[in-house]
């Protein structure tokens, strides 16, 4: 190709006159395409670097300005096939923008004079294209920053990771792609290698997404964690959950407590309503008389309008417990502004699932006298009085459980209709006591009626009451109703 000679012709400098005494001489393809010298340089990006290391090299004596120029007149040129020399990607796909952030990092040049001299070749709109795109790996040059403690800590000085900050967000890329990407590779680098300036960086692009005034906060909050595009629940490429699944519980617990404290602070008002609210506003209490489908008071318009863009949705936190069970340190404050969203089972038809509270619940194990302790016991316990301080007025003990029942967050009804579902916080948490019930009965040879008084301990350490859920009416009822009495 007629880059072959550009090493030998250009040298790793930039000197401004002979560069255009090459292109007046040889013409523009001397600069184009890619050969087996340039390594994984296209010609213009060997010509970018030559040119950046002119800057860097200030002892040199180049117009800083001449070299710019020349630099900017020549990528922007078309060769004799038509390609504008700054588009030019390498064969794995690398482009301009992508070869010259690998080059900083591994030949220890400032990240600021490669982003300034990229901002003088390409428009804003352009570079930010550039930053995002992939290679046939599917990495960009934002991820090579975001997993470079050099060039991290350089782009945060330079204030980059504001101007192009929608770059290193998971919703600019492709959701097919499936490496880790830009924001995950900052929490990596941020937790296993403790760089500052990587949380710096997430604050930085947190910051600007606020300003951008987003339709509403709620909407938002969901949205810079990047809940799936798609109603399934198997693992989709994203960012958050890559990070999940790739490292351990205590870099999981840290990270994400570490992360969604500053989101909640700076993206959530105290004032908003949470998953809860949201819920209980849902429900008509005279309609709330029982806990099948059609019996909760349970209006799903109601729910709908109070929901940016309604959909059921999978949003990370259900990765988080997935892979890390009761050990899963998930702050019950982070949850209430997580939107109360199904995670639909199946990914097509009917839609029918279960809430993350009730995935919560799933991950406790029992004993004979009770709830063993967990990391996750903590949240679970706060959010399941929660609900119950949102009955706490009402006297009659059936009424009491209906409304808790609807509270908490039934799936059939979340769902318009869909198939019966049975997998609720309530129903997860009393099969779970009813199993025990059971076995305790059988190994002590006592009736159902003799475990009343562990059975209202119970639900009192989850609950903060025993009311909620009475023994010989609620739990009962419930027991008749799935057909559990023994």
């Amino acid at each position: 190709m007629a880059a072959n000679n550009l090493i030998n012709l250009v040298t790793d400098v930039f000197n401004p006159d002979a560069v255009n005494a090459l292109k007046d001489n040889l013409g523009i393809d001397i600069f184009s395409g890619e050969a087996p010298s340039l390594g994984d340089l296209t010609g213009s990006g060997w010509l970018f670097i030559a040119a950046v290391n002119s800057l860097v090299r200030t002892d040199l004596g180049f117009d800083a300005a001449k070299v710019k120029n020349t630099l900017k007149d020549i990528l922007g040129s078309q060769d004799s096939g038509g390609e504008i020399l700054k588009y030019q990607t390498n064969s794995k796909g690398d482009n301009l923008t992508t070869q010259a952030f690998v080059y900083a990092r591994d030949n220890d040049i400032p990240a600021d004079i490669v982003l300034s001299l990229l901002e003088y070749v390409f428009t804003s709109a352009e570079l930010e294209n550039q930053l995002k795109h992939v290679n046939s790996s599917g990495i960009s040059a934002a991820m090579i920053i975001a997993s470079s403690q050099k060039l991290t800590e350089e782009f945060y000085e330079s204030g980059a990771f504001t101007t192009y900050y929608k770059t290193f967000l998971d919703i600019s890329y492709d959701k097919t792609n499936k490496n880790l990407l830009p924001i995950g590779r900052l929490l990596v680098l941020n937790t296993i290698s403790g760089v500052d300036a990587a949380k710096d960086a997430i604050n930085a692009i947190i910051d600007s997404v606020v300003s951008g005034s987003p339709s509403s906060k709620w909407d938002f909050f969901n949205k810079i964690f990047f809940p799936f595009p798609d109603v399934v629940v198997s693992n989709e490429s994203n960012s958050l959950v890559d990070f999940i699944y790739s490292v351990g519980a205590d870099t999981v617990n840290n990270a994400l407590s570490d992360v969604m404290q500053t989101i909640v602070t700076k993206t959530i008002s105290s004032n908003e309503n949470d998953g809860l609210n949201i819920l209980v506003s849902s429900v008509a209490t005279d309609n709330c008389v029982g806990i099948k489908y059609g019996e909760t008071g349970f209006n799903l318009n109601t729910y709908k309008a109070q929901i940016s863009d309604y959909e059921p949705l999978i949003n990370f936190l259900y990765h988080v417990v997935k892979k890390l069970g009761n050990k899963a340190k998930i702050d019950s404050f982070y949850y209430n502004y997580l939107s109360p969203f199904l995670f639909p089972v199946p990914a097509s038809g009917n839609i029918e699932g279960y809430t993350l509270l009730a995935l919560m619940c799933e991950t406790l194990e029992f004993n004979s006298s009770g709830v063993v302790d967990s990391n996750i016991l903590e949240a679970v316990k706060s959010l399941l009085k929660k609900a119950a301080n949102k009955v706490s007025t009402q006297t009659d003990k059936l009424k009491k459980f209906f409304l808790l029942n609807a509270y908490l967050g039934t799936p059939r009804d979340f769902s318009g209709g869909a198939t019966m579902n049975l997998y609720s916080p309530i129903n997860v948490l009393l099969n779970k006591i009813n199993n025990i019930h059971k076995q305790w009965c059988t190994e002590n040879n006592k009736s159902f009626d003799d475990y009343k008084t562990t059975f209202s301990n119970i639900i009192a350490d989850l609950f903060g009451t025993s009311d909620v859920i009475d023994f010989d009416t609620a739990y009962k009822y419930w027991c008749n109703e799935y057909e559990k009495m023994f």
